[in-house]
């Protein structure tokens, strides 16, 4: 499997751990620390899913769809509007601003 395949898997079974858990019982420090955990790993997160769908026309391609953000569209059920915007956003840090994507992969 490959290494990006097996962290979203990691990634969806650690959420998925703590899907019943009840934030109102935590302390005041501990939900601002999470608060900015998750920020931070959203950013990350997102970076990850741009970066793939950067290399991904193939998988559009092989379906026979336009672009890989009407394939997300189909496959992904979100919106066409928004997996075109997150396609564009995904090919400039792709190849206009490799300096704003290491900043978004690291999570600033």
């Amino acid at each position: 499997m490959h290494p990006v395949n097996e962290v979203a898997e990691e990634m969806s079974a650690s959420l998925k751990s703590v899907c019943d858990v009840n934030p109102t019982f935590m302390s005041t420090d501990e939900k601002a620390s999470a608060l900015l955990s998750l920020l931070e790993v959203e950013s990350r997160t997102a970076e990850l899913r741009m970066r793939v769908m950067a290399a991904a026309g193939d998988v559009a391609e092989g379906e026979g769809f336009r672009s890989i953000a009407t394939w997300l569209a189909h496959h992904g059920h979100v919106r066409r509007a928004d997996a075109a915007a997150d396609l564009r956003l995904a090919e400039a840090l792709d190849r206009e601003r490799p300096t704003l994507a290491a900043g978004v992969r690291e999570g600033r």
